[in-house]
């Protein structure tokens, strides 16, 4: 009986910093994405930006050290939700 709510107890925990690390996650992925909206629009000087403008900026992004911090940004919070969803996994088996 005891175990169970310990086990209950840490999917309530593993659950709820899933559900917060999505969180982060999904605002750091709509950042980087308006970024590179806002960097194909400038690129290209119209308000709808071209194919060859969205791939030219999705390049920038992976190259340029201007996207740096949200390159690692994105990438942390990537690996922190993997790390939660794998835990998760191993906890439940």
């Amino acid at each position: 009986m005891r175990v169970e709510i310990v086990e209950n107890a840490l999917t309530i925990v593993l659950l709820g910093a899933q559900a917060l690390a999505f969180a982060v996650w999904t605002l750091r992925m709509f950042r980087c994405l308006f970024r590179m909206r806002r960097h194909a629009v400038a690129m290209s000087g119209q308000a709808v930006p071209g194919m060859r403008a969205t791939f030219a900026a999705l390049r920038a992004f992976l190259r340029n050290t201007e996207f740096t911090n949200d390159r690692n940004a994105l990438l942390r919070s990537t690996g922190l939700l993997l790390l939660l969803i794998l835990l998760f996994t191993f906890t439940r088996s």
